[in-house]
């Protein structure tokens, strides 16, 4: 559920680039993704605090060894959503 919550962050980064790039009102697109984003870190953040309490003294790098592959995906998808939010779009136009 929250892959698809993280994508659906993803697109909303996509789609206010789109409007920013066509001046258009983008605004509220960003800050949806940018809350999502949150969201999605926030729950990332408890499920590794959840899923580490039951292996005292382990490090972040043992956790994301044994952690589930849809941790490690919205992982990737909180990161895609930061970049696509915080590239300037001076580097799109001429």
């Amino acid at each position: 559920m929250w892959l698809i919550i993280a994508i659906a962050g993803i697109n909303f980064a996509l789609i206010g680039r789109v409007k920013e790039f066509r001046d258009e009102n983008f605004i509220v697109f960003k800050r949806i993704s940018l809350l999502i984003t949150a969201l999605c870190s926030i729950n990332f953040i408890y499920s590794a605090i959840i899923y580490n309490s039951y292996f005292s003294n382990t490090s972040w790098r043992m956790f994301l060894e044994t952690m589930p592959g849809d941790s490690k995906n919205v992982l990737i998808c909180i990161g895609l959503s930061i970049y696509v939010n915080y590239i300037p779009i001076s580097i799109f136009k001429k």
